[in-house]
Formats: C-alpha cells, sequence, structure tokens
C-alpha cells in the first residue's frame, strides 16, 4: 500500500512539474510573439529581441518572471519610457512596472528590464501589448545636426562585398562627455545605378579603352556595388587591388582602400575658432557613411609656390562616385552624387547633413532651398584684370591677401604655368593632358566679401553659414555647367579654414 501511495504521490508530481514547464515556454513562446500597437510613439519602436528570461520562480503562490526588453527605432525619439497597455486582470505589475530607455537613435537598440507578476499561471497573454512615450525628433523639421545621432551605423554588422573584411558605415559613437569618439572602416555601401552621365564620363577618360579595348563593363541601367569591377584596368604599381579587393572599379591612380579601422574625436559642442585654423591635408571630418572627407588640395604643389586643386589634378583619379583612396583611405573632395542618392537628396528643399567637420560644425549638401544652390563667396581670378590680375595676363603675380583682394598682388617669385597650359599627368599611367585653366590652383582664387555679404544662399570664407534654426554648418558647393551638370566650385566642402576650433 505505501509503495503505491508513493507512486500515485510521484506521478502526481511530475504532471505538476511538466504542467509548470509547459506554461513556462508557453509564457516565453507568447511573450516573443506579440504585437506592438501604434500609441504615441509605439509605431516609430519595434522590439527586436523579446523575452531575455532571467527568472521565473513561485513567490507567495505567485509566479514571478523577470526579463529583458530589446528595442529600436526607425527614427531618433527622446526620453523613451514604455509601460504594458491592456494588461489583462490575471497580470500584476510589481516595482515600478514600466521600461526606461532614454535616447533612442535610429536604428540603434536600448534595453531594460522588469519583473511581472502574475496571479494565474493561464494569462491571456493575446491582451499584451507594449506602449511607448517619447518625443520624436523630426528629420525635416531644419532643427539642426545632431552629432551625436546622424551617422549611418551598421547595427547588423554588414561587410563589403568586394573589400574583404571591410565592415561598411559607422561601427561605433562613443559619448565622452565633451567630446564624440566615431569609429569607421571608412568603406561606404554605394549602390551606384549607371547613367548616361556616367557613360560619358568614362568615354572621356584618358584610360577609358581600358585594358583590352573594350571600355566600361557596366552598362546603361546597371546597378554596380562599391569596389565592384566595371572593368578599369589595373594599376602597374602597388597592389593594383589584388590583394585589398576592388580590382577593375578604380581607374590606374595612385591607391587602392581598404579597412582603415579608423577613428576621430569631434567636439559634442563646437566652439567658433579664437584664431585662424587650416583645415590642412588628410581627413577633415567624417560623411555620415564613415567616408573621410579631405580639403580642396591634392597635397601637390607647382613651381615651389602653385598648390594645386584637387578636383583638377585628380579628376582622372576618382571613381563613378567622386571619391578615391590616399594611403588606403577612401574620401571624398568634392560633391558625391552616390552620397547625394544615399541621404536622398534631391534638391526639393535644404540639403540633409551630410557629414560633420572635426571642428564639430554639420557638413551639408548643396542646396540652400528647393532649387537654389549654396554659392561660394570664392572667386577665380581674372588674371587680366588691374586689381586681382597681372600685368602680363599670366600667373606671374600672387595675391597679397586671397581673403582681401582690395590689397593687390605682388610680384611671383616663381611663375606658374601659363593659363590653358597643356599639362600631362604623371605617371602616365594615370593618363591624359588636362588644360591649367584659371581655377586650377589655390592661388587662381580669391574671397568676395562682397558676395558673402548678400547672405541668404551665400557663403563664407570657410564655406559655411548660420540661418533657420540649423545653426552654423558648412555646404558643399557645386555649380552648373554648360550642359546644367553640377560641377565643384572651390572650395568644394570646406576651407580653407575652419570655422571651429582645431581638433
Amino acid at each position: 500500500m505505501t509503495n503505491t501511495m508513493n507512486t500515485i504521490t510521484h506521478f502526481i508530481s511530475k504532471i505538476k512539474y511538466y504542467l509548470n514547464h509547459l506554461f513556462f515556454i508557453t509564457l516565453f513562446i507568447g511573450i516573443t510573439s506579440h504585437n506592438v500597437f501604434a500609441d504615441d510613439v509605439t509605431a516609430d519602436i519595434s522590439i527586436d529581441t523579446y523575452a531575455l528570461t532571467r527568472s521565473m520562480e513561485r513567490n507567495n503562490g505567485h509566479w514571478v518572471l523577470t526579463y529583458n526588453l530589446t528595442v529600436s527605432s526607425d527614427k531618433n525619439i527622446t526620453s523613451v519610457t514604455g509601460s504594458l497597455v491592456g494588461v489583462p486582470d490575471d497580470w500584476i505589475r510589481t516595482g515600478d512596472g514600466n521600461v526606461s530607455l532614454g535616447d533612442l537613435a535610429s536604428g540603434l537598440q536600448a534595453t531594460d528590464s522588469f519583473r511581472v507578476v502574475l496571479t494565474s499561471n493561464t494569462p491571456d497573454l493575446s491582451q499584451f501589448s507594449w506602449q511607448f512615450n517619447g518625443t520624436p525628433v523630426d528629420d525635416n523639421d531644419d532643427t539642426g545636426a545632431d552629432i551625436l545621432h546622424d551617422w549611418m551605423m551598421n547595427t547588423e554588422q554588414q561587410y563589403s562585398t568586394y573589400i574583404p573584411d571591410a565592415l561598411v558605415h559607422v561601427e561605433s559613437v562613443i559619448n565622452n562627455g565633451d567630446s564624440v569618439t566615431i569609429s569607421a572602416s571608412g568603406i561606404p555601401d554605394y549602390q551606384v545605378l549607371i547613367n548616361q552621365n556616367i557613360l560619358d564620363a568614362a568615354a572621356k577618360h584618358p584610360s577609358g579603352d581600358f585594358s583590352d579595348g573594350q571600355g566600361l563593363t557596366a552598362t546603361l541601367g546597371d546597378v554596380v556595388e562599391f569596389g565592384q569591377n566595371v572593368g578599369w584596368a589595373v594599376s602597374p604599381i602597388g597592389n593594383a587591388c589584388f590583394t585589398t579587393g576592388g580590382e577593375g572599379y578604380w581607374p590606374p591612380g595612385p591607391d587602392c582602400p581598404f579597412d582603415s579601422n579608423k577613428s576621430m574625436d569631434f567636439p559634442v559642442i563646437p566652439n567658433v575658432h579664437s584664431s585662424l585654423c587650416e583645415t590642412g591635408n588628410g581627413a577633415i571630418g567624417y560623411m555620415i557613411n564613415g567616408t573621410s572627407v579631405y580639403n580642396w588640395s591634392d597635397a601637390r604643389v607647382d613651381n615651389n609656390i602653385w598648390q594645386r586643386n584637387a578636383p583638377v589634378f585628380e579628376q582622372y583619379d576618382m571613381d563613378i562616385c567622386s571619391g578615391h583612396a590616399a594611403n588606403g583611405d577612401y574620401h571624398h573632395h568634392f560633391n558625391s552624387e552616390c552620397l547625394a542618392n544615399t541621404v536622398n537628396d534631391l534638391g526639393t528643399g535644404h540639403s540633409p547633413v551630410y557629414g560633420f567637420a572635426k571642428d564639430g560644425y554639420a557638413i551639408y549638401g548643396p542646396w540652400h532651398n528647393e532649387g537654389v544652390l549654396a554659392a561660394s563667396s570664392w572667386r577665380i581670378r581674372d588674371y587680366t584684370d588691374p586689381i586681382v590680375g597681372c600685368s602680363d595676363g599670366e600667373r606671374s603675380c600672387l595675391m597679397v591677401n586671397e581673403f582681401d583682394p582690395s590689397q593687390g598682388t605682388t610680384s611671383a617669385t616663381t611663375t606658374g604655368y601659363d593659363l590653358g597650359y597643356p599639362y600631362t599627368l604623371q605617371p602616365d599611367f594615370r593618363g591624359g593632358t588636362i588644360y591649367l585653366n584659371a581655377g586650377a590652383y589655390y592661388q587662381d582664387m580669391y574671397w568676395d566679401e562682397t558676395l558673402a555679404n548678400q547672405g541668404e544662399q551665400y557663403l563664407d570664407v570657410h564655406n559655411g553659414h548660420d540661418h533657420d534654426q540649423l545653426g552654423y554648418h558648412y555646404h558643399i558647393t557645386v555649380t552648373r555647367d554648360e550642359e546644367d551638370e553640377l560641377t565643384p566650385a572651390f572650395p568644394y566642402i570646406i576651407g580653407p579654414t575652419f570655422y571651429g576650433e582645431c581638433q
């Protein structure tokens, strides 16, 4: 009899054990599959990882469940809190019963945990839902750039298709209080629709016949990924992209980009400079996709004086996204249609944020307003002009002060190439001859304060201005050529000096 009772008792205990575990499994599945109902900012938030269970225990006759909630948002939202809504009568919330997530940056995740006490082991999970509260940041309300949140984050460990081991976009944003550290590979994720402009530019390229005389292998309407082989001949020097990836994507220029594993510190709150600070060579900021921003120069000087403008002397080094690399660091010196497409800048209003200068001020695209381009106040010298020109109409004199043309000119210790001189690029595999018209060199330029004083779309000496709610910001500058195409306008992005303090 005793053995029979023990057997029955053991059987009942096992039934309770399995029922309890069946409830746990049912509860877990229910939590991980619930819907999020739209209310306040709830529609802008998604629950990405549900119910990372910490504990589930019997306590004073109740089930106590503690778990984490991980959420993300498709826009920037500040001061986010969450609470259960539509909770059935057989659920009792304990503690604060809420989650506090702080600020949600678009594409990033936040996590918090809380406890739920159940009065029944059969709750109606179909009524379980969340409501989130916060203040959405309208990306189109012209409230200015946010250096902590306006980056294209690689939240899913996405790697470049053609550049080995390189994560695309920005990998981390670390808020240090007074500064923010941005880390990136420097490799973008451009998807390029081959249009007639690209085909025409390739046809005009000195290396347009490539290695086999066939020209560009991509055709009209193709979509090309960054680094995909489009048929360009490889460079005869260096690794020719054989080991770094991207063979056939870049014209045979000086270098091929690779994962730079780079970082840069930016001030969270920028300050106006106390003294003029030149932009200098190398990276002077990052675009929001992690590519570097370089200034106007190609870092070379002709005849000991004449500093060369990159869009002129490096025009045949550029890929179909108007970028190239130096020491592996992929960068832009001037406007990139690929970047414009990435941020969906259609010229229907003020351009969105394209990046940040290392002084902390934002870089916007070329549009000041719908159909109105931001306008550089730098001018190309007319070498026949009595104030800014030279007596012989050639590059025989320099501006006394390029920031104040009224000071006139002084004789150059070394004259520059004649205007229109046919200059053969070296080394010769880069191909082609360029013509050194006015505007090829920094010394061909001067700043016209009378243009800047017109306000509106006209920019200051640093290539920026302050209007509406945007605060001070830089603009990428372009002009329309005779074929109505956008062409770079000096100083192209920033400079020659920063508005903010040097870092």
